[in-house]
């Protein structure tokens, strides 16, 4: 359940992206400070979670289509040794959180998969519940529309 109607230009902020502080698998430091000037898209999900599994393919490509322009971030439920093990054999080209529960929090997530849309101002522009493959092309098509403002 998305909470913007795809047909409508992201601009509107849902609400601001809370302070957060996290380290990615590879060590790398992310903020609410951080991510301020750069379009993110955010998956929260789970190993176990069924359609988190479905989806990774189609939100690969979309990570492949607009390379450095956007960045991509996933926040997981899992510990890093468990989250390592599946990437093995599993590619996410997202950089990823472990243990990210009191981030999920945070931005008040209680569904798996959540994307969220984030503008360069840090406000989650676009929200989508449930990781359909309809989704995701509506994810894709709102990265695009926020591209091309390119404030």
């Amino acid at each position: 359940m998305e909470r913007l109607r795809s047909g409508d230009l992201p601009g509107k902020a849902l609400r601001p992206v809370p302070a957060f502080a996290a380290q990615t698998l590879d060590a790398k430091k992310l903020s609410l400070e951080a991510l301020r000037g750069q379009v993110v898209v955010v998956d929260f999900w789970f190993i176990a979670c069924p359609p988190c599994r479905v989806e990774r393919p189609l939100l690969n490509a979309i990570v492949d289509e607009v390379g450095q322009r956007v960045r991509f971030i996933g926040f997981a439920l899992d510990s890093p040794e468990k989250l390592n093990a599946f990437l093995k054999d599993n590619p996410f080209k997202f950089e990823i959180v472990a243990e990210s529960q009191r981030v999920a929090g945070a931005f008040g997530i209680r569904s798996y998969p959540t994307h969220l849309l984030i503008d360069r101002r840090g406000n989650v522009i676009w929200e989508s519940v449930g990781g359909s493959p309809e989704d995701i092309e509506r994810l894709r098509a709102m990265i695009y529309r926020v591209l091309a403002r390119g404030d």
